[in-house]
């Protein structure tokens, strides 16, 4: 519950537009991956988030109640056949490997539920890996584990199953994949939670703590770009404008496609570092990205008037709001 009440407005946002989307195509949704035009249609000025950051409001969205019932179907059998194996099974109770690949499959549902990596074909291939070799350490019997109930095995059941025989490197190799795979997913949750807990802390103006917190969360998902727009807004809280702007540009190497970071790229180059040029070539770039959202054309009108003034007077107009 603590994580829950803790999740910023951006997240929870990002889940209502989902959720709203939903409401209005409860049967079939709007298609696979349609929920980037249900922001367009539904946001709530937060910017053009691609993904709802949760697997399960994502297919609620795109496929409507019928595709996340095989979502949920096919997750909940994935679940039945990992664990009922457990309860009749001793030696799986103590086998290492497959507990840690059932343990990395847990994580990888939990990142799932508040992030997007589950989209990336890589991640998606290791959860099937994962799963498919836990699944076929499952089914072996009970016997030929060396678990069983005490009786003996008859003629028909060591013919017809034979035992899995996994050599003991192959075995040490997967178990330690397993652990790091648990441990990356892991890794990238507390990203997750830190730069919610440093965005939470910016808006109550702990800026220290807010800095300690997204830089951690940096640390441990160096591939996310809401920390490095948080570590941009923190610098632009102490004064460090050009700090501010090269992060936006990291965040960009990283997702050159996001519209949103051009927006606030345009924003710094031009009213906090003085470059209206830069600036409203950035700001067209947005454009660029995404031509129907009316607000980025809103905004180049708007600098377009401000670097007039500024040519004129040599004062910077007020920085415009953003959402």
């Amino acid at each position: 519950m603590a994580r829950l009440a803790s999740i910023t407005d951006q997240r929870t946002e990002l889940w209502k537009i989902g959720l709203q989307n939903f409401s209005a195509h409860p049967i079939l949704g709007t298609g696979a991956g349609t929920y980037y035009f249900a922001n367009l249609r539904l946001q709530s000025g937060i910017g053009l988030a691609r993904d709802p950051h949760s697997i399960w409001v994502r297919f609620l969205s795109d496929q409507g109640i019928i595709g996340f019932a095989l979502l949920l179907g096919f997750l909940m059998t994935l679940v039945v056949g990992l664990m009922a194996p457990l309860w009749r099974n001793r030696a799986l109770r103590r086998d290492g490997l497959y507990l840690s690949l059932v343990l990395a499959g847990a994580a990888w549902i939990t990142d799932s539920s508040l992030e997007w990596n589950w989209a990336l074909p890589a991640v998606a291939l290791t959860f099937f890996l994962i799963t498919g070799l836990a699944l076929r350490l499952a089914a072996a019997p009970a016997e030929a584990t060396g678990g069983g109930s005490g009786h003996m095995p008859t003629h028909d059941s060591l013919v017809s199953e034979k035992p899995v025989r996994i050599p003991v490197w192959l075995r040490m190799a997967v178990l330690m994949s397993g652990i790091t795979l648990s441990l990356i997913f892991m890794a990238l949750l507390v990203s997750t939670i830190l730069t919610d807990r440093g965005r939470d802390r910016l808006l109550a103006g702990d800026i220290g703590g807010a800095a300690v917190a997204v830089s951690r969360a940096h640390t441990l998902n160096p591939f996310a770009t809401d920390p490095l727009v948080l570590q941009s807004r923190i610098a632009v809280r102490r004064g460090d404008y050009t700090g501010a702007r090269d992060l936006l540009v990291d965040a960009l190497r990283i997702e050159p496609q996001q519209s949103a970071l051009y927006q606030k790229l345009a924003v710094i180059e031009f009213y906090y570092l003085g470059a209206t040029n830069r600036g409203i070539d950035s700001l067209g770039r947005a454009i660029d990205l995404d031509p129907q959202q009316r607000s980025l054309h809103l905004l180049v009108q708007r600098m377009v008037y401000d670097q007039e003034i500024y040519q004129r007077t040599g004062r910077m107009p007020a920085v415009p709001e953003q959402g």
